[in-house]
């Protein structure tokens, strides 16, 4: 089992150290891992919400002092939310460690938190139609892709999330098609890939991120780089619901998940999983 989405207690919102998460994985029998803590750049004057630029090079070093007592592959990462006025400093910041994986997210459109809590989500949703809603989503995806900076584009749809706790429903993705297609072709110009994301099943979903049919067309697109993670805020979750994302790319003619090493990829079959 693979697992590339884990988050540490440099932001409040996780719970756990690196050691705990490894001690999890080990006990699993998880062969590899991958550290994504929240970067933020905005977040400037809420430090907990984000890991701080200062504190970066001693969550490598944690995962470096991990790599010694765990029978795990450890990967370093960062989940990183992404502005276009702000790309040369979220550059500089990357450009000054060395990490094995970089996860490219969006939770905010504009300055407005629509991958908080349902209630920071609403600021945003309050007067928009889904579709609205949707296609400001999607044209943020597209930006955070075009930016070049990522490998992997986390939880594509994460949007569902909320608009689900919001309106009571989420769209088919036949009403979004056209705007989910604009991030696919994305994806394919600029050499990035997608994450299956098992947290879906946390957040009031009967469902990974993104869709079936998302990652369908995703698949028959052309999309290459595919990664799974469960999104683990604590320990416990490690691994979690992984085997039913794994069963979801099966079904959907996935032969092959990918896993980095400094930034390059290689591929691994699923029937290894």
């Amino acid at each position: 089992m693979i697992d590339y989405h884990m988050h540490t207690d440099y932001t409040e919102d996780a719970e756990g150290k690196v050691e705990d998460y490894c001690k999890i994985a080990d006990k699993k029998g998880i062969e590899e891992i991958a550290f994504t803590n929240h970067f933020i750049i905005i977040n400037k004057n809420k430090p907990r919400w984000t890991i701080m630029p200062g504190e970066i090079a001693k969550h490598l070093k944690d995962i470096e002092s991990a790599k010694k007592k765990f029978n795990v592959k450890i990967k370093a990462g960062l989940e990183v939310d992404y502005w276009k006025a702000r790309k040369k400093e979220i550059d500089d910041v990357l450009s000054n460690h060395q990490f094995d994986f970089l996860l490219g997210s969006v939770h905010y459109i504009g300055n407005y938190l629509v991958g908080g809590t349902k209630e920071e989500a609403s600021e945003f949703f309050k007067g928009k139609t889904m579709i609205e809603i949707y296609e400001a989503y999607f044209a943020r995806v597209v930006e955070t892709i075009e930016s070049q900076l990522f490998d992997v584009i986390a939880h594509p749809d994460y949007i569902r999330k909320n608009i689900v706790k919001y309106f009571g429903k989420e769209l088919s993705f036949e009403e979004y098609r056209k705007s989910a297609e604009k991030v696919i072709e994305a994806l394919i110009d600029n050499k990035v890939g997608i994450e299956v994301n098992s947290s879906g099943y946390f957040h009031g979903l009967v469902d990974s991120f993104p869709t079936p049919d998302f990652l369908k067309t995703c698949l028959e697109s052309g999309v290459k780089v595919i990664t799974i993670g469960s999104d683990s805020h604590r320990p416990s979750s490690v691994g979690s619901n992984l085997d039913k994302v794994i069963e979801k790319l099966r079904k959907n003619g996935c032969k092959k998940i990918c896993l980095f090493n400094k930034r390059k990829s290689k591929e691994v079959f699923l029937e290894k999983l």
